[in-house]
């Protein structure tokens, strides 16, 4: 068995590169065309299109339009500029092209291991243990299904951990380029998601605690030798002025759902995201996931406190993002544990190797072992099988692909529609719409036209049949009193 641990510790790199380059290889030809019928993939997408032409401010009032007068939360009326950026060279390139978009997801994701791997690679003896650590997310089946949506979780995650490495190992440098480098990468990761806040917090506390006392001891000498330390703070406000000077701000509906927060709250989400951690150790068995939850948790809190002031850096970046958890009011599933889900294994394999030095004889150094191959199979088998279930919720399906077509071709461009995902309606046919569950609020809104997916036919007066198949029915509204012209075949 020591020759194992022996030739990973010797080969760890090149392994790291070639099950990573190799496990890319797979994904990438189980990447599906087209896209589940959500929302937040295509007003990511409406962004870069109106960045390449310019009409960013009609986006926003359609947006702030059809999230207005929707009966539920939906989403921003624009979401941070970051991800819309950075898949907009794919957009010029490639025009609309899901596997354009998810190759883009599956190179950060790759960039995600990696880095995960040389983020602990100083924290251990061996580089074997970093190595099961990047592995266990190489092959992890939320990660894996992840990288069939088009969203800003995998590229976040890459760049809160290229921050915090460059932290990790720049953060004293006096060298004006380092300090650059980890103020535009923390930057950058706030442009993609708001909550890359708690990057630059992160640094802030680790930098109060480290100089403290040389700055209460002699401030003037304290400013003139580390001056350059906070360059990533100036670089910092530079990008949030020029992000609010030529681009749009449209988070203002998101930012008030704050108002919402409130301590049971708070305390109810902080439990909700704790015990969801299950689910990236056991899949789809409940009971047996908890129960590994539960064993793993010793292994776990003993691996924080006996790092508390090694990996200080590590436990205010993840006290910062359950903090943000915590006052968020919408609960989100496991893509929100992302950005802490590799620390997480980090510390369950540092409280492994510390309980296992102090009882050599129960072996337990095999554990990680154990869970990296437990993570790979489940991941391997469920990602295999959701590749063999049926797809046919997808933009791009023939039933999708129907209606799309009879709508941006039978319909007036100007009319206002109700569906339950406004967004995908928009970017697919270029039609408006808002989301309403109740006929009421059908029947009293401004839309013409109701487009339901998967659901009961509305069979009441004020609703006219004009399209329908397998998955879709198209309705008019109050044709009599709300007329609004179906063109001509």
């Amino acid at each position: 068995m020591r020759t194992i641990p022996h030739f990973i510790n010797k080969h760890a790199i090149k392994l790291l590169y070639a099950l990573t380059l190799g496990m890319g290889v797979i994904i990438f030809f189980t990447l599906e065309n087209g896209h589940v019928i959500g929302g937040d993939f295509a007003q990511y997408i409406e962004q870069s299109e109106a960045i390449l032409s310019g009409h960013t401010a009609d986006l926003l009032e359609s947006n702030t339009y059809a999230m207005d007068h929707s009966d539920r939360n939906i989403g921003p009326y624009l979401y941070p500029v970051g991800f819309p950026l950075l898949i907009t060279p794919v957009t010029w390139l490639f025009g609309v092209n899901f596997i354009a978009y998810k190759t883009l997801m599956l190179f950060f994701f790759l960039l995600v291991c990696i880095t995960s791997f040389y983020l602990f690679r100083t924290c251990f003896d061996e580089p074997l243990w970093p190595l099961i650590i990047a592995l266990s997310i190489l092959f992890n089946y939320y990660f894996m299904v992840s990288l069939d949506l088009i969203g800003s979780d995998i590229p976040y995650l890459f760049f809160a951990l290229m921050s915090l490495y460059l932290i990790k190992k720049q953060r004293r440098s006096n060298k004006w380029l380092h300090q650059l480098g980890i103020g535009m990468i923390i930057s950058f990761a706030f442009l993609l998601r708001t909550s890359g806040v708690s990057i630059l917090f992160t640094l802030g506390f680790i930098h109060f605690y480290e100089d403290i006392k040389l700055f209460a001891g002699d401030p003037g000498s304290y400013l003139r030798g580390n001056y350059r330390r906070f360059l990533p703070y100036i670089v910092f406000i530079i990008a949030i002025i020029l992000d609010g000077t030529f681009y749009y701000s449209g988070e203002q509906n998101h930012i008030r759902l704050l108002q919402n927060a409130s301590v049971s709250q708070a305390i109810d989400n902080l439990i909700h995201y704790a015990t969801e951690f299950k689910l990236f150790l056991i899949l789809y068995y409940p009971e047996i996931s908890v129960l590994f939850l539960i064993l793993s948790t010793p292994f776990l809190a003993i691996g924080i406190i006996r790092n508390l002031k090694h990996n200080l850096l590590f436990l205010v970046f993840i006290a910062a993002n359950f903090g943000i958890y915590a006052i968020w009011p919408e609960q989100e599933r496991v893509r929100f544990l992302f950005p802490v889900l590799p620390f997480y294994f980090y510390f369950l394999v540092k409280g492994i190797l510390i309980v296992s030095a102090s009882a050599p004889r129960f072996k337990l150094h095999l554990l990680p072992y154990f869970l990296l191959l437990g993570i790979m199979i489940q991941g391997l088998f469920y990602s295999f099988r959701d590749f063999h279930q049926d797809n046919s919720s997808n933009v791009l399906s023939p039933a999708s692909t129907e209606v799309f077509n009879f709508i941006t071709t039978k319909t007036d461009p100007s009319a206002l529609f109700i569906f339950t995902k406004p967004r995908t309606l928009r970017l697919m046919t270029g039609r408006n719409a808002i989301a309403q569950s109740e006929t009421s609020g059908m029947l009293n809104s401004e839309a013409s036209f109701v487009l339901k997916f998967r659901d009961p036919m509305l069979e009441i007066n004020g609703f006219e049949l004009i399209f329908s198949n397998k998955d879709f029915e198209l309705y008019r509204i109050n044709p009599s009193l709300n007329p609004q012209p179906v063109f001509p075949e």
